[in-house]
Protein backbone atom coordinates (compact mmCIF):
# COMPACT_ATOMS: atom_id res chain seq x y z
CA UNK A 1 0.00 0.00 0.00
CA UNK A 2 1.35 3.41 -0.96
CA UNK A 3 1.74 6.35 1.43
CA UNK A 4 -1.15 8.13 -0.28
CA UNK A 5 -3.41 5.08 0.11
CA UNK A 6 -2.51 4.72 3.80
CA UNK A 7 -3.27 8.40 4.42
CA UNK A 8 -6.62 8.19 2.65
CA UNK A 9 -7.53 5.12 4.68
CA UNK A 10 -6.66 6.84 7.94
CA UNK A 11 -8.67 9.96 7.07
CA UNK A 12 -11.70 7.87 6.04
CA UNK A 13 -11.52 5.80 9.23
CA UNK A 14 -11.23 8.90 11.41
CA UNK A 15 -14.15 10.58 9.67
CA UNK A 16 -16.31 7.48 10.14
CA UNK A 17 -15.44 7.18 13.83
CA UNK A 18 -16.00 10.89 14.43
CA UNK A 19 -19.44 10.75 12.81
CA UNK A 20 -20.33 7.57 14.72
CA UNK A 21 -19.25 8.99 18.08
CA UNK A 22 -21.04 12.28 17.42
CA UNK A 23 -24.24 10.45 16.51
CA UNK A 24 -23.96 8.18 19.52
CA UNK A 25 -23.71 11.14 21.89
CA UNK A 26 -26.46 13.09 20.19
CA UNK A 27 -28.89 10.17 20.16
CA UNK A 28 -28.39 9.09 23.78
CA UNK A 29 -31.90 9.54 25.22
CA UNK A 30 -32.97 9.97 28.84
CA UNK A 31 -35.26 7.54 30.60
CA UNK A 32 -36.39 7.00 34.18
CA UNK A 33 -36.56 3.67 35.99
CA UNK A 34 -38.49 3.25 39.23
CA UNK A 35 -36.13 2.48 42.12
CA UNK A 36 -38.02 2.68 45.41
CA UNK A 37 -40.14 4.93 47.62
CA UNK A 38 -40.50 6.09 51.19
CA UNK A 39 -43.16 7.65 53.38
CA UNK A 40 -46.79 7.01 54.23
CA UNK A 41 -49.71 9.06 55.48
CA UNK A 42 -49.41 10.36 59.03
CA UNK A 43 -47.71 12.78 61.36
CA UNK A 44 -45.09 10.54 62.94
CA UNK A 45 -41.39 10.55 62.08
CA UNK A 46 -40.93 9.58 58.43
CA UNK A 47 -44.60 10.07 57.58
CA UNK A 48 -46.20 12.79 55.46
CA UNK A 49 -49.37 14.76 55.14
CA UNK A 50 -49.12 16.09 51.60
CA UNK A 51 -45.31 16.25 51.10
CA UNK A 52 -44.34 19.23 48.98
CA UNK A 53 -40.87 20.84 49.13
CA UNK A 54 -37.80 18.67 48.53
CA UNK A 55 -34.05 19.13 48.13
CA UNK A 56 -30.75 17.33 48.78
CA UNK A 57 -27.52 18.22 50.55
CA UNK A 58 -23.94 17.52 49.47
CA UNK A 59 -24.01 14.14 51.21
CA UNK A 60 -27.04 12.96 49.27
CA UNK A 61 -29.43 13.33 52.20
CA UNK A 62 -32.98 14.29 51.21
CA UNK A 63 -34.94 17.04 52.97
CA UNK A 64 -38.72 17.07 52.61
CA UNK A 65 -41.09 19.85 53.69
CA UNK A 66 -44.61 18.99 54.78
CA UNK A 67 -47.11 20.53 57.23
CA UNK A 68 -44.86 22.94 59.14
CA UNK A 69 -41.76 20.78 59.39
CA UNK A 70 -38.70 19.69 57.45
CA UNK A 71 -37.74 16.02 57.67
CA UNK A 72 -34.32 14.65 56.77
CA UNK A 73 -33.77 11.21 55.20
CA UNK A 74 -30.68 9.47 53.87
CA UNK A 75 -30.42 8.77 50.14
CA UNK A 76 -32.35 5.50 50.55
CA UNK A 77 -35.25 7.16 52.37
CA UNK A 78 -34.35 6.18 55.94
CA UNK A 79 -35.58 8.81 58.41
CA UNK A 80 -32.83 10.79 60.18
CA UNK A 81 -34.21 13.87 61.92
CA UNK A 82 -36.56 16.86 61.63
CA UNK A 83 -37.06 20.47 62.67
CA UNK A 84 -39.86 23.03 62.68
CA UNK A 85 -43.30 23.42 64.22
CA UNK A 86 -46.41 25.32 63.21
CA UNK A 87 -46.39 29.04 63.85
CA UNK A 88 -44.86 32.37 62.89
CA UNK A 89 -41.96 32.57 65.32
CA UNK A 90 -38.30 32.02 64.56
CA UNK A 91 -37.81 28.47 63.32
CA UNK A 92 -41.53 27.90 62.86
CA UNK A 93 -43.44 27.47 59.59
CA UNK A 94 -46.96 28.23 58.47
CA UNK A 95 -48.05 24.81 57.24
CA UNK A 96 -51.22 25.91 55.47
CA UNK A 97 -51.48 24.31 52.03
CA UNK A 98 -48.60 21.86 52.64
CA UNK A 99 -46.13 24.64 53.45
CA UNK A 100 -43.23 25.27 53.41
CA UNK A 101 -43.05 25.42 49.63
CA UNK A 102 -39.33 25.09 48.97
CA UNK A 103 -36.02 24.16 50.61
CA UNK A 104 -32.44 24.78 49.47
CA UNK A 105 -29.00 23.91 50.84
CA UNK A 106 -26.02 26.16 50.13
CA UNK A 107 -22.40 25.08 49.68
CA UNK A 108 -21.74 25.51 53.43
CA UNK A 109 -24.59 23.17 54.33
CA UNK A 110 -26.94 25.91 55.57
CA UNK A 111 -30.61 25.19 54.95
CA UNK A 112 -32.90 27.88 53.51
CA UNK A 113 -36.67 27.40 53.72
CA UNK A 114 -39.27 29.34 51.74
CA UNK A 115 -41.79 29.82 54.56
CA UNK A 116 -44.31 30.92 51.98
CA UNK A 117 -47.38 31.65 54.10
CA UNK A 118 -45.28 33.64 56.57
CA UNK A 119 -43.89 35.63 53.61
CA UNK A 120 -40.22 35.07 54.45
CA UNK A 121 -37.16 32.89 53.88
CA UNK A 122 -35.61 31.35 56.98
CA UNK A 123 -32.01 30.17 57.34
CA UNK A 124 -30.91 27.21 59.48
CA UNK A 125 -27.63 25.45 60.06
CA UNK A 126 -27.11 21.88 58.84
CA UNK A 127 -28.63 20.52 62.07
CA UNK A 128 -31.81 22.59 61.72
CA UNK A 129 -30.96 25.29 64.25
CA UNK A 130 -32.48 28.67 63.41
CA UNK A 131 -29.98 31.34 62.28
CA UNK A 132 -31.79 34.23 60.60
CA UNK A 133 -34.48 35.28 58.12
CA UNK A 134 -35.16 37.82 55.39
CA UNK A 135 -38.34 39.16 53.84
CA UNK A 136 -37.31 40.56 50.48
CA UNK A 137 -36.49 43.94 48.99
CA UNK A 138 -39.88 45.58 49.37
CA UNK A 139 -41.30 42.46 50.99
CA UNK A 140 -42.24 39.10 49.52
CA UNK A 141 -45.73 38.31 48.37
CA UNK A 142 -45.48 34.53 48.71
CA UNK A 143 -41.86 33.34 48.23
CA UNK A 144 -42.33 30.02 46.46
CA UNK A 145 -38.96 28.75 45.17
CA UNK A 146 -35.25 29.34 45.67
CA UNK A 147 -31.86 28.34 44.32
CA UNK A 148 -28.19 29.39 44.51
CA UNK A 149 -25.62 30.44 41.93
CA UNK A 150 -21.94 29.48 42.06
CA UNK A 151 -21.14 32.61 44.12
CA UNK A 152 -23.66 31.74 46.81
CA UNK A 153 -26.24 34.34 45.80
CA UNK A 154 -29.83 33.31 46.49
CA UNK A 155 -32.57 33.70 43.89
CA UNK A 156 -36.15 33.63 45.19
CA UNK A 157 -39.34 33.49 43.14
CA UNK A 158 -41.77 36.04 44.55
CA UNK A 159 -44.90 34.36 43.24
CA UNK A 160 -47.66 36.94 43.57
CA UNK A 161 -45.30 39.80 42.72
CA UNK A 162 -44.43 38.01 39.45
CA UNK A 163 -40.69 38.52 39.86
CA UNK A 164 -37.42 36.95 40.93
CA UNK A 165 -35.41 38.59 43.70
CA UNK A 166 -31.65 38.16 44.20
CA UNK A 167 -29.92 38.22 47.61
CA UNK A 168 -26.36 37.66 48.73
CA UNK A 169 -25.47 34.71 50.94
CA UNK A 170 -26.40 36.73 54.04
CA UNK A 171 -29.88 37.50 52.73
CA UNK A 172 -29.17 41.11 51.78
CA UNK A 173 -31.24 42.27 48.80
CA UNK A 174 -29.29 42.81 45.54
CA UNK A 175 -31.64 43.13 42.59
CA UNK A 176 -34.74 41.76 40.87
CA UNK A 177 -36.27 41.13 37.46
CA UNK A 178 -39.66 40.27 36.02
CA UNK A 179 -42.86 42.13 35.24
CA UNK A 180 -46.41 40.83 35.09
CA UNK A 181 -47.62 39.52 31.74
CA UNK A 182 -47.45 36.78 29.13
CA UNK A 183 -44.92 38.33 26.77
CA UNK A 184 -41.28 37.32 26.33
CA UNK A 185 -39.46 37.85 29.60
CA UNK A 186 -42.65 38.63 31.51
CA UNK A 187 -43.83 36.43 34.38
CA UNK A 188 -47.31 35.41 35.48
CA UNK A 189 -46.97 33.68 38.86
CA UNK A 190 -43.32 32.80 39.49
CA UNK A 191 -43.53 29.31 40.99
CA UNK A 192 -39.96 28.02 40.99
CA UNK A 193 -36.38 28.87 39.97
CA UNK A 194 -33.20 26.94 39.15
CA UNK A 195 -29.70 28.00 38.11
CA UNK A 196 -28.01 25.91 35.42
CA UNK A 197 -24.29 25.13 35.12
CA UNK A 198 -23.81 28.14 32.80
CA UNK A 199 -25.24 30.52 35.39
CA UNK A 200 -28.49 31.02 33.48
CA UNK A 201 -31.63 31.53 35.56
CA UNK A 202 -34.64 29.35 34.68
CA UNK A 203 -38.06 30.38 35.99
CA UNK A 204 -41.26 28.35 35.98
CA UNK A 205 -44.62 30.02 35.53
CA UNK A 206 -46.91 28.50 32.89
CA UNK A 207 -43.75 27.37 31.08
CA UNK A 208 -39.99 27.60 31.54
CA UNK A 209 -38.36 30.97 30.84
CA UNK A 210 -34.57 31.29 30.61
CA UNK A 211 -32.66 34.44 31.58
CA UNK A 212 -28.94 35.21 31.72
CA UNK A 213 -27.22 35.77 35.07
CA UNK A 214 -28.25 39.45 34.95
CA UNK A 215 -31.93 38.71 34.41
CA UNK A 216 -32.02 39.43 30.68
CA UNK A 217 -34.54 37.26 28.83
CA UNK A 218 -33.08 34.59 26.52
CA UNK A 219 -35.74 32.04 25.55
CA UNK A 220 -38.60 29.86 26.75
CA UNK A 221 -40.03 26.38 26.22
CA UNK A 222 -43.02 24.25 27.16
CA UNK A 223 -46.59 25.20 26.32
CA UNK A 224 -49.84 24.49 28.14
CA UNK A 225 -51.53 21.17 27.44
CA UNK A 226 -51.15 17.41 27.66
CA UNK A 227 -49.19 16.60 24.50
CA UNK A 228 -45.46 15.97 24.15
CA UNK A 229 -43.51 19.08 25.09
CA UNK A 230 -46.49 20.51 26.98
CA UNK A 231 -47.01 20.96 30.73
CA UNK A 232 -50.06 21.69 32.82
CA UNK A 233 -50.19 23.29 36.28
CA UNK A 234 -46.55 22.58 37.17
CA UNK A 235 -45.01 24.30 40.22
CA UNK A 236 -41.64 22.56 40.58
CA UNK A 237 -38.63 21.57 38.47
CA UNK A 238 -34.87 20.97 38.60
CA UNK A 239 -31.94 21.16 36.18
CA UNK A 240 -29.16 18.56 36.02
CA UNK A 241 -25.46 19.25 35.43
CA UNK A 242 -25.94 18.79 31.66
CA UNK A 243 -28.67 21.43 31.45
CA UNK A 244 -31.56 18.96 31.09
CA UNK A 245 -34.75 20.22 32.74
CA UNK A 246 -37.01 17.85 34.73
CA UNK A 247 -40.51 19.19 35.45
CA UNK A 248 -43.03 17.83 37.95
CA UNK A 249 -46.11 18.16 35.73
CA UNK A 250 -48.86 18.06 38.35
CA UNK A 251 -51.81 18.48 36.03
CA UNK A 252 -50.71 15.58 33.82
CA UNK A 253 -49.37 13.42 36.69
CA UNK A 254 -46.04 12.84 35.00
CA UNK A 255 -42.44 13.99 34.75
CA UNK A 256 -41.49 15.88 31.58
CA UNK A 257 -37.88 16.23 30.45
CA UNK A 258 -36.35 18.79 28.07
CA UNK A 259 -32.73 19.18 26.94
CA UNK A 260 -30.54 22.25 27.53
CA UNK A 261 -32.00 23.93 24.42
CA UNK A 262 -35.58 23.37 25.49
CA UNK A 263 -36.14 20.48 23.09
CA UNK A 264 -38.62 17.92 24.45
CA UNK A 265 -37.06 14.56 25.30
CA UNK A 266 -39.55 12.38 27.14
CA UNK A 267 -42.52 12.03 29.52
CA UNK A 268 -42.66 9.52 32.34
CA UNK A 269 -45.51 8.43 34.59
CA UNK A 270 -49.30 8.37 34.70
CA UNK A 271 -52.05 8.90 37.27
CA UNK A 272 -52.38 6.19 39.91
CA UNK A 273 -50.99 4.70 43.10
CA UNK A 274 -48.60 2.12 41.69
CA UNK A 275 -44.85 2.32 41.38
CA UNK A 276 -43.98 5.04 38.90
CA UNK A 277 -47.49 6.49 39.00
CA UNK A 278 -48.42 9.82 40.56
CA UNK A 279 -51.23 11.68 42.23
CA UNK A 280 -50.10 15.31 42.15
CA UNK A 281 -46.29 15.23 41.78
CA UNK A 282 -45.44 18.57 43.38
CA UNK A 283 -41.67 19.04 43.37
CA UNK A 284 -38.50 17.11 42.58
CA UNK A 285 -34.75 17.13 43.02
CA UNK A 286 -31.86 15.45 41.17
CA UNK A 287 -29.17 13.93 43.40
CA UNK A 288 -26.38 11.50 42.45
CA UNK A 289 -28.07 10.34 39.20
CA UNK A 290 -31.36 9.76 40.97
CA UNK A 291 -34.60 11.69 40.80
CA UNK A 292 -36.66 12.20 43.97
CA UNK A 293 -40.29 13.28 43.53
CA UNK A 294 -42.79 14.37 46.18
CA UNK A 295 -45.92 12.43 45.19
CA UNK A 296 -48.20 14.69 47.19
CA UNK A 297 -51.58 12.97 47.33
CA UNK A 298 -49.99 9.51 47.55
CA UNK A 299 -48.17 10.74 50.69
CA UNK A 300 -44.76 9.51 49.57
CA UNK A 301 -41.49 10.31 47.85
CA UNK A 302 -40.62 8.17 44.84
CA UNK A 303 -37.04 7.53 43.76
CA UNK A 304 -36.06 6.94 40.11
CA UNK A 305 -32.77 6.06 38.45
CA UNK A 306 -31.89 8.46 35.64
CA UNK A 307 -30.65 6.56 32.59
CA UNK A 308 -29.00 8.04 29.52
CA UNK A 309 -27.52 11.48 28.92
CA UNK A 310 -28.21 12.79 32.40
CA UNK A 311 -26.68 9.90 34.29
CA UNK A 312 -24.09 8.39 32.00
CA UNK A 313 -23.08 10.49 29.00
CA UNK A 314 -19.81 12.35 29.75
CA UNK A 315 -20.49 15.53 27.75
CA UNK A 316 -23.63 16.31 25.69
CA UNK A 317 -21.99 18.11 22.78
CA UNK A 318 -20.70 17.34 19.30
CA UNK A 319 -17.40 15.54 19.86
CA UNK A 320 -16.45 15.26 16.18
CA UNK A 321 -14.36 18.49 15.84
CA UNK A 322 -12.08 17.40 18.68
CA UNK A 323 -11.88 13.89 17.35
CA UNK A 324 -11.14 15.24 13.89
CA UNK A 325 -8.21 17.23 15.25
CA UNK A 326 -6.87 14.08 16.88
CA UNK A 327 -7.15 12.27 13.56
CA UNK A 328 -5.15 14.97 11.79
CA UNK A 329 -2.38 14.57 14.38
CA UNK A 330 -2.42 10.78 13.90
CA UNK A 331 -2.19 11.16 10.10
CA UNK A 332 0.75 13.60 10.30
CA UNK A 333 2.67 11.38 12.72
CA UNK A 334 1.99 8.30 10.57
CA UNK A 335 3.25 10.05 7.44
CA UNK A 336 6.45 11.08 9.20
CA UNK A 337 7.06 7.57 10.49
CA UNK A 338 6.54 6.06 7.05
CA UNK A 339 8.82 8.66 5.45
CA UNK A 340 11.51 8.01 8.07
CA UNK A 341 11.25 4.28 7.42
CA UNK A 342 11.62 4.83 3.66
CA UNK A 343 14.71 7.03 4.19
CA UNK A 344 16.33 4.35 6.35
CA UNK A 345 15.54 1.74 3.71
CA UNK A 346 17.06 3.88 0.96
CA UNK A 347 20.26 4.29 2.97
Amino acid sequence: MSLKEITRSLVASCAFLAATMSFSLASNAISLTYNSQFGSYGFENGQFSNPFAITSDSFGNILVGSQSRVQKFNSSGIYQSQFGTNGSGNGQFNGYGSGPWDIGVDSAGNIFVADSYNYRVQKFDSSGNYLSQFTGGGNFNFPSGLDFDSSGNIFVTDLDNNRVQKFNSSGVYQSQFGTYGDGNGQIRNAFDVAIDSDGNILVLDSNIKKYDRNGNYLSQFGTGGSGDGQIYSAVGFDVDSFGNTFIADRGNNRISVFDRNGVFLTNFGSVGTGNGQFNDPARLVISHSKLYVTDRNNYRVQIFDINGASGATPVPFDFSPNFGLLCVVVVVITKRLIKKKQNIKNE
